[in-house]
């Protein structure tokens, strides 16, 4: 419930531009005041307002983006706040870029390794080693050279080309070096002491550089050409004419731009919010105070220890208490049909009475002894309101009660916490037909691929709903270790090159080049034990072989049950098919491996073997020849074509779990399913539930319901009566 709300139901005659909301800090105040009059939906009819003496370095781009490159230049230049500099409205105005090219520059940042420092010089002021990886320059060498020459996995002059440029971004990696090199520009010129008119032509430099107005910031970028006369103007009336350090002009910069405001937003047409400022004693007909606070009014004045004045007071001279006593007074007399004073009474942390403003205790305490009550209640209890902490509090919307709301959201959001949100609907009312599906061809590429997520393979191939990558915010420091998708890269092409008979430290340039190792000697330590990793995991390949020769890919073109299933298999050797991935094991490498397994025992090709061997970091496990390799995969083809209509009750993780734990009992079964499902909040590794596409099929809660059950034992059952775990 707003304030203006219960004064417009309340005053019925009563307008938007009769109410004037004034508080001691608007800039705290802003934000809220933005959510709460701001936001509308389920066309609701919101009250017009306005936010007035805001200072511009908060509320104006170009004030804002100039205070971030002041910080920026003499920052350790990290991509996350270089690339918020690269957003901000007057920038890319300048730079002309669209969000499609600055999407790209994230890309770029992101892949090429940067993370923080103009270069190994940069580093090296900085007080860390030279080195160039994960700088600015290293990346911006990397994709200039990229779009002059491919990557052919080689160094050129100590530099890897970036492979991933597109011939029509050609015009933005332009924009990107340009940008760089005026940052440089700029970091050198705010580490050197300069003139105050040397100061003037660097702040005007920073203008034209990186801020281009448009027709609604005009009024603001002639504010900062005033702050650039103001520096000349010093030079010339003063007679420091001596270097100032660039820390002094920042924060004489900074101070002009939090001192000045663009004047605007007030009296409007709308609700006012407003500053507490002197001499602004106009009549309203509602006059609001908020954040009437015990230590924020009156507002206390920090006097510096060399201010004279204050060691040294006179009459006359001017106290801030006193004038926001008077401007108390003032407010009070300007309100004609209602007065409302709002403070924090409770503290947030144990609930306790918190006072209001001594001059709210001084106003109560005078009403107090003029009026009464005739039953003797005290005054100042009755005009008190007491709201809840929070907006959806049943006390809104309880008719008996004193408080009320008009928020429909915040009562749809008691509702559902009160009587819950009610069952949710499936996903799928009933199966969908998918055009061409009568022809039943399914390749062996895709049906592995179904079995790895059905409910993401059924979004993107029925609904063409593609599950996009959250965003993750841009690193600002070189990898200290490999972890993650990074590790595993590198430990996949150390294997297949020491599969090839290739030198393992031969790619290791590669890998410093792409910012993705720990520069110097501990990037190396970490890659040689990677290395010893890798070719130990090659040592087990090789042996399983027995060295013998790979036999040829055995293409697949089976009719099983109304399908064609078509494709190829590789990696078979004369005693076994083998799969491998230097990672660890997961049930959805389980299941692919036996659909390959199927297909192989299926197509009884002369000359090739029965037995499938997965090869994986911390397990090993053989697949013996099944009884009825066609009905196997006829089943799984089914399930495949009812995923393709409707999401399938069927998750490579959870279902294996419940399957290997049947013979311990249903309830370790379930036990172990919900294991793998919810997210570990001790290792901060996500469950199968917290996919996506998983969550948007299904919701938050499990369906290990019967048709689940169902489903894993009829496509898992198998595959573990035919799995024999290795040594």
């Amino acid at each position: 419930m707003t304030a203006s709300s219960v004064f417009y139901e309340t005053y019925r005659d009563l307008e938007p531009r009769d109410v004037l909301v004034l508080t001691p800090d608007i800039e705290t105040y802003s934000p809220y005041i933005s959510a709460v009059f701001g936001a509308g939906n389920h066309g609701e009819t919101r009250i017009p307002f306005t936010v007035a003496d805001r200072s511009m370095m908060n509320e104006g781009d170009i004030a804002s983006a100039i205070a971030a490159l002041l910080d920026l230049a003499t920052s350790r230049l990290g991509a996350a706040e270089v690339f918020d500099l690269l957003s901000r409205l007057p920038v890319r105005r300048r730079f002309a870029l669209d969000d499609d090219a600055q999407e790209c520059i994230r890309r770029w940042i992101e892949k090429t390794g940067i993370r923080w420092g103009l270069d190994e010089t940069d580093r090296l002021n900085a007080g860390v080693p030279s080195y160039r990886q994960n700088s600015w320059r290293a990346g911006l060498d990397r994709l200039l050279l990229g779009y002059a020459m491919p990557d052919e996995g080689s160094l050129y002059g100590g530099i890897l080309p970036y492979d991933d440029i597109d011939a029509s971004f050609a015009e933005t990696l332009g924009i990107f070096a340009s940008f760089v090199d005026a940052l440089e520009r700029l970091s050198e010129r705010l580490n050197e002491p300069e003139t105050l008119q040397e100061w003037r032509l660097v702040f005007l430099g920073m203008l034209d550089d990186f801020i281009v107005a448009d027709a609604d910031s005009e009024r603001e970028y002639s504010e900062m050409l005033a702050i650039a006369d103001t520096l000349g103007e010093l030079f010339n009336e003063t007679l420091h004419k001596e270097p100032v350090s660039p820390e002094v002009f920042t924060s004489w910069v900074r101070s002009k731009l939090e001192e000045r405001r663009q004047n605007l937003g007030f009296m409007t047409g709308g609700v006012t919010f407003c500053a507490m400022l002197p001499m602004r004693s106009i009549p309203f007909r509602v006059i609001c105070l908020l954040g009437m606070n015990d230590a924020a009014f009156p507002r206390q004045h920090h006097a510096p220890s060399f201010d004279l004045v204050s060691s040294n007071p006179r009459p006359g001279d001017r106290s801030l208490r006193n004038e926001d006593r008077y401007l108390f007074l003032e407010m009070m007399l300007s309100a004609r049909d209602l007065l409302y004073i709002s403070y924090v009474g409770q503290s947030v942390r144990d609930n306790s009475s918190l006072s209001p403003s001594v001059l709210v205790v001084e106003l109560l305490d005078a009403i107090e002894r003029v009026f009464s009550l005739s039953d003797g209640s005290s005054i100042a209890d009755r005009l008190t309101v007491r709201h809840r902490l929070q907006a959806f509090s049943p006390a809104y919307f309880d008719s008996a009660g004193p408080l009320f709301s008009y928020s429909e959201d915040n009562f749809h959001a008691l509702s559902s916490r009160t009587y819950g949100g009610g069952e949710r609907p499936p996903f799928v009312d009933e199966p969908l037909g998918v055009p061409g599906d009568e022809t039943c061809v399914v390749s062996l590429d895709e049906l592995i691929r179904f079995y790895g997520n059905p409910a993401a393979f059924f979004l993107e191939s029925t609904l063409a709903i593609r599950q996009n990558r959250l965003m993750t915010p841009l690193i600002d420091r070189e990898p200290f270790s490999i972890e993650g998708l990074d590790a595993y890269m590198i430990r996949e092409e150390l294997l297949e090159k020491i599969l090839q008979g290739s030198d393992p430290s031969d790619i290791l340039p590669l890998f410093q080049a792409r910012g993705i190792i720990p520069p110097s000697g501990i990037g190396e330590r970490l890659f040689a034990s990677m290395a010893t990793e890798s070719a130990a995991f090659a040592a087990r390949l090789t042996a399983l072989t027995e060295g013998a020769a790979e036999l040829p890919p055995l293409p697949v073109n089976l009719d099983i049950g109304g399908f064609r299933l078509t494709g190829e298999l590789t990696h078979i050797w004369p005693k076994h098919q083998l799969s491998y991935r230097h990672a660890s094991m997961r049930g959805r490498e389980r299941i692919q491996s036996w659909i390959r397994h199927l297909v192989l025992n299926a197509a009884r090709e002369e000359g090739y073997p029965t037995e499938t061997i997965l090869v994986m970091r911390n397990e090993s496990l053989s697949f013996a020849q099944p009884d009825q390799p066609v009905l196997y995969l006829e089943n799984l083809l089914k399930r495949y074509r009812e995923g393709l209509h409707s999401p399938l009750l069927f998750f490579p993780e959870a279902s294996l779990a419940y399957t290997r734990k049947l013979d311990d009992g249903l309830q370790k079964a379930y036990a172990e399913a919900l294991a793998v499902w919810n997210d570990n909040p001790f290792s901060g590794l996500h469950g199968e539930g917290s996919h996506p596409a998983v969550q948007r099929c299904f919701g938050n809660t499990e369906p290990f319901g019967t048709e689940f059950k169902s489903l894993a034992l009829e496509l898992l059952l198998p595959l573990m009566n035919f799995q024999e775990t290795r040594s």
